[in-house]
């Protein structure tokens, strides 16, 4: 489904609307498009080592990832929509080989994340939400995302931060869940679990969250 939500939205797009600047400073909307290509042919490489044991990494290199994503953002707008629709179509494939007791293996995300394999039809479903929101385009933005994506990655963005050690508050709460950032019952913030994933991941302000124990909702840092 969300898939199709963003093959809709390039269909629509022309070779100008690509290249124009997209949320994320410093890429076009093409750099977002070819991220997100390169993450389906990632992932899929990972599916298939789950198949055949035969173990390849998601990416060559850090530095081939950067390339490859420089390198295709010049496309235009119909080789970014064949290249998306055919990378989707070939993950599915790959992912539907997956047998479900490969599900437990460990798979590295990137060049150093280890993520149970079960993690790989998630992360591909944050990817596709978060970048399409990145495009900058009115009709899809985190407002529209599922709200499953924050049900599974709102305990993993915490956890992460946790780990971390920083963050500008002690505890978030949605949907009456309250988990702990760090140690101890200051500062929080609660609201909504799409808004708070949002914000979590540097894609909201956060207005429509509440702040508790300070003035007003603040930045959160990178994730990752």
């Amino acid at each position: 489904m969300e898939t199709e939500k963003l093959l809709a939205t390039v269909a629509a797009m022309n070779d100008l609307s690509v290249q124009e600047p997209a949320v994320l400073p410093g890429w076009t909307r093409g750099h977002v498009l070819a991220h997100i290509e390169g993450n389906a042919d990632g992932l899929a490489r990972l599916a298939r080592y789950l198949i055949d044991g035969v173990e390849r990494p998601m990416y060559p290199s850090r530095e081939a990832r950067n390339a490859d994503v420089t390198l295709h953002a010049s496309w235009p707008a119909v080789a970014h929509l064949a290249a998306i629709a055919e990378s989707a179509t070939q993950l599915d494939r790959d992912m539907r080989g997956v047998k479900e007791d490969a599900m437990d293996h460990t798979v590295i995300l990137g060049a150093v994340l280890q993520v149970p394999a079960s993690r790989l039809a998630p992360q591909r479903l944050l990817e596709v939400c978060v970048h399409h929101s990145d495009l900058g385009i009115p009709s899809y933005t985190w407002r529209d995302w599922p709200s499953r994506l924050a049900e599974y990655f709102i305990p993993i963005v915490v956890a992460d931060f946790r780990e971390g050690g920083a963050f500008p508050v002690n505890w978030i709460e949605t949907d009456g869940i309250r988990l702990e950032m760090l140690k101890g019952d200051g500062s929080g913030v609660r609201g909504n679990s799409r808004e708070m994933l949002a914000w979590l991941l540097g894609r909201a302000e956060g207005d429509g969250l509440e702040p508790v124990g300070i003035a007003s909702v603040p930045t959160a840092p990178p994730w990752r």
